[in-house]
């Protein structure tokens, strides 16, 4: 899998990338994006060993799946990434994959159970918590 690059124009290609995806984030939203991007990005580039995994934990209504539904088709788009959404109920699964088509993110992302007992071989892993789950 090619590494993450950081640009210069960091913000600017994640803030154009938003506004095609008719997202306008909150100010926390735009720093937690950015903060793993640039996470994901210096890791790429350096020998500290790889994270497979994101958890953003946040309260109900604060964007976790709009969060990391960029996330994920941003770090897919730098690095063909295989990446799996996981999450504890189904309802959360459909609501994601639903989010990711009416958006048009264009992630190519695994919906899975978080209970699946064979769940398959990817490069990225996305759970999505709130406080109380």
């Amino acid at each position: 899998m090619p590494p993450l690059s950081h640009s210069t124009d960091f913000d600017l290609e994640t803030n154009q990338f938003l506004r095609r995806c008719q997202v306008q984030p909150r100010a926390y939203q735009q720093r937690i994006i950015r903060q793993t991007l640039e996470n994901f990005a210096r890791e790429s580039t350096t020998d500290s060993p790889r994270t497979a995994s994101i958890v953003i934990e946040s309260p109900t209504g604060s964007g976790k799946t709009l969060m990391g539904l960029a996330i994920a088709a941003m770090i897919q788009k730098q690095t063909a990434a295989r990446i799996d959404w996981v999450a504890m109920r189904r309802n959360l699964l459909t609501q994601a994959a639903e989010e990711n088509r009416r958006r048009g993110f264009g992630g190519e992302i695994e919906f899975i159970s978080m209970f699946e007992r064979n769940p398959p071989e990817v490069d990225r892993l996305i759970n999505l918590a709130t406080a109380r789950q």
